[in-house]
């Protein structure tokens, strides 16, 4: 089949021109005008050849016309037919009008030769000229990954550096990790930091929530707390965010029913229902005191270095005292103890040395400082400044230090296993020049359907709708994603089909 030069003038030649009686004679004197040739464009209806003027005969019935740039401007099938039903049989000739890049690629002078491996120079992608070539390897944008590629052996030593950790990648890390949830379940390996806080939290921590309402010396807790009266009597609620944010106090009392706990004294600040609070064990020895400054005086004044100067060595106690936030209230003076003997603590020159914490002797002090598990780490206070230059290196991180598991799920788009997805995308072309978007499709039961792990292909739960300029979208249910691997295929009239394979997530 001859292949023409779209939009270019050219000559062709048909024939033989045979004799309509015998079939056999060679016509070689015949006047084709003409409205004799009449040519289809790419299956497109038959018409009289734009170019002007007859054929002219070559040789043994064989004749040349000319076809103009109209005649050539359609790329595809081109088929050309002379008939002059008096005279001659009718003749025709089928061509494929080419591209003019691809049709000089073949036949012009500077034409590449036949390259025995097959080989080609790309020189666009769907229209679209891609980036040279760095270090003799294709400048490629990575839009998928498959499972395992980066492995410890594939991150060179001391690949990742200090350096290359930006201030908000680091951030990044410590959030996602200090965001993950303790539980039993998947914090419970022996002596690992997250069992580690979580025993710290069941230890220091009764409950927490966000107060319904506040009194002048009241707090209403959540409607989830306890029911049990009194429950909570004794312990500390500390205000840790919303109104009166740094406020705690002592609560005497309780109400199961209403959750409203009564304070050993008013507010400075009364909560509301945008305080939030932890409710902490009170020690009973120390708090007695706390809110005394008068009983406090009172102790270090009488004791003269060798003994306490009272009378069978009592504290003096006060019935009037002041608050250490400065608010006055009267408090249990009468339950302050009257033998210096019963206090768990040595006063030495107004200074406590503490012997026991709950009963249970501390660590020595390491270079001065206290010895600690940390429970509770303040927002942003881990900075830049935190880390010695090199500090996190490629062999301070593990192989799997920073999984799917470790990671918000927000920080990594991805489709998840056995979940519905919403509008998930897809383009569809036609079928003809297999570049240009297919706009009006309307799909139908078989036009879009899935493969799960390579099993046979079954329809979607729902039908996809035009978004527009070519792209489809489908709402995904959790049976078209119920698989590690799944392969989707959408069809349409007159357009190629779309394959799409995708990898999905474990939940």
């Amino acid at each position: 089949m001859p292949f023409l030069r779209q939009s270019t003038t050219q000559v062709i030649r048909f024939g033989p021109c045979l004799d309509k009686t015998d079939g056999v004679t060679e016509e070689t004197a015949l006047t084709l005008a003409q409205a004799d040739m009449r040519l289809s464009k790419d299956g497109g209806a038959f018409a009289q050849k734009s170019a002007a003027g007859n054929a002219t005969h070559d040789s043994d019935g064989w004749y040349d016309t000319t076809l103009s740039t109209t005649d050539t401007a359609t790329v595809g099938e081109l088929i050309f037919n002379a008939h002059q039903p008096a005279n001659m049989l009718p003749v025709w000739v089928h061509y494929w009008v080419l591209e003019e890049d691809i049709y000089d690629a073949l036949f012009g002078a500077s034409a590449a030769g036949f390259d025995s491996n097959q080989r080609v120079d790309l020189g666009a992608w769907l229209g679209t000229a891609p980036l040279a070539l760095v270090s003799q390897r294709v400048n490629t944008s990575v839009g998928a990954m498959a499972a395992a590629v980066l492995t410890a052996a594939a991150i060179a030593t001391d690949a990742i550096t200090a350096a290359k950790i930006a201030a908000d990648a680091g951030v990044e890390i410590a959030q996602a990790v200090w965001d993950r949830v303790l539980t039993g379940a998947t914090h419970n390996i022996t002596n690992s930091a997250g069992r580690r806080l979580r025993q710290i939290e069941a230890a220091f921590v009764v409950a927490s929530g966000t107060a319904q309402a506040g009194g002048v010396a009241t707090i209403t807790l959540a409607a989830g707390e306890s029911a049990v009266d009194d429950i909570f009597a004794g312990d500390r609620v500390v205000i840790v965010g919303g109104t009166g944010v740094g406020e705690h106090g002592i609560v005497t009392a309780y109400n199961g029913t209403t959750k409203v706990a009564t304070m050993s004294q008013s507010w400075v600040t009364q909560p509301d229902a945008t305080s939030e609070y932890d409710l902490v064990p009170a020690d009973v020895d120390l708090e007695t005191i706390e809110h005394s400054v008068a009983a406090i005086d009172n102790l270090l004044a009488d004791y003269d270095g060798t003994g306490y100067t009272k009378a069978n060595s009592t504290i003096g106690t006060t019935t009037v005292n002041t608050d250490m936030r400065g608010t006055d209230s009267a408090l249990l003076a009468a339950n302050v103890p009257t033998n210096f003997a019963d206090l768990a603590i040595t006063v030495t020159t107004g200074r406590v040395d503490l012997a026991l914490w709950l009963g249970v002797a501390p660590n020595a002090l390491i270079s001065g400082r206290v010895d600690t598990d940390v429970a509770v780490v303040n927002t942003a206070a881990i900075s830049t400044t935190s880390f010695s230059a090199g500090a996190v290196d490629a062999a301070a991180l593990a192989a799997n230090v920073i999984t799917s598991s470790e990671l918000a799920d927000s920080a990594t788009p991805r489709i998840l296993k056995n979940t519905a997805l919403a509008n998930f995308m897809f383009l569809m072309v036609d079928s003809t020049d297999h570049v240009t978007p297919k706009t009006g499709l309307t799909f139908g039961a078989g036009d879009s359907q899935r493969s799960l792990n390579g099993a046979a292909f079954a329809n979607t739960t729902n039908l996809p709708t035009e978004v527009g300029s070519g792209i489809y979208k489908v709402n995904l249910a959790t049976t078209d994603l119920n698989a590690d691997v799944v392969t989707f295929r959408f069809d349409g009239t007159a357009a190629d089909s779309r394959l799409i394979t995708i990898l999905t997530q474990p939940v």
